[in-house]
């Protein structure tokens, strides 16, 4: 069982996955960017992410290919197992 991450690593982690969200939107040219939410919450040895749209009115629907694709580079690419990005609706 992996050990839970520190304050530390959880500001890393949400750094390199927003690095990530950036390029898959520039990439994909999307009409909204993608945010990771300072709300991180760890069970286990899992860490779950939520990700949040810059703007209302963008269904989960509309990026949840980014998210898959940002979760699998992570495991294949950074070794980060444990890690959910979860989709959420604009405040």
């Amino acid at each position: 069982m992996q050990e839970p991450k520190n304050a530390e690593e959880i500001t890393k982690l949400c750094g390199l996955v927003q690095e990530m969200l950036d390029q898959y939107v520039s990439q994909s040219r999307l009409p909204f960017t993608l945010k990771v939410s300072k709300d991180v919450l760890q069970q286990d040895e899992w860490v779950y992410l939520i990700v949040v749209p810059d703007k209302e009115g963008v269904r989960a629907y509309d990026y949840v290919n980014a998210l898959t694709d940002v979760e699998k580079k992570l495991r294949e690419d950074k070794h980060e197992e444990n890690v959910l990005l979860v989709p959420a609706l604009a405040a």
